[in-house]
């Protein structure tokens, strides 16, 4: 339930009104107790008491017991830079994917810049920025929890010219990005194809 705005959000974007027990679902409207309001949602919803566990995530478990890490299981290592290595990784905690990056020189200097970069990065919001979900220590690893998106990179698309109209699109959504961050004093310094993710 939002504050203040009275309803619960359902599946395929339409609401359930709350309003003194009458509750509203598409264009019908009945007078409901709270019996019947808690039979609405729970219809309307379909939410799963669990999910199953996604086999890579069993296969990770039962044959690298180090791929554990406190909630997460580490699947598929996704990337390597000069500061850290990335990690396709489930969170148990919420049943959901997602990218750990790990910091690879753990001196104080590079530990500080980390943490910088997350909480400066995870003010951001806007649709073609990656969320940073949390940031964290595990045993002596240090992490950023961020959105995992499985749609590879604008470096492994470029084999040949792209059409003009791809261009502009794709230079209109990162650009649009690029100015929030710059908006709020925050440069990414490393733009490149490798560094621009699909979903």
């Amino acid at each position: 339930v939002h504050e203040g705005m009275n309803h619960l959000r359902l599946e395929r974007g339409r609401y359930l009104t709350i309003s003194s027990f009458t509750a509203g679902f598409g264009d019908r409207s009945t007078n409901a107790s709270s019996e019947d309001l808690e039979v609405c949602v729970n219809k309307w919803c379909h939410l799963p008491t669990s999910a199953p566990l996604p086999s890579t995530v069993e296969t990770a478990r039962r044959t690298r017991p180090d791929s554990v890490l406190g909630k997460f299981t580490l699947v598929e290592k996704v990337g390597v830079g000069g500061a850290g290595e990335v990690w396709r990784a489930w969170d148990e905690s919420i049943h959901r994917w997602v990218a750990l990056k790990f910091l690879k020189n753990e001196e104080e200097v590079n530990l500080q810049l980390f943490r910088r970069e997350a909480r400066m990065v995870g003010r951001l919001s806007h649709p073609h920025i990656i969320p940073i979900h949390e940031m964290g220590t595990l045993g002596e690893h240090h992490y950023i929890a961020m959105k995992y998106v499985d749609g590879g990179d604008l470096k492994s698309r470029l084999d040949g010219p792209l059409p003009p109209h791809v261009c502009l699109e794709l230079l209109a959504r990162i650009g649009g990005a690029l100015e929030l961050a710059h908006r709020q004093g925050i440069i990414h310094r490393d733009v490149k194809p490798a560094n621009i993710l699909f979903r």
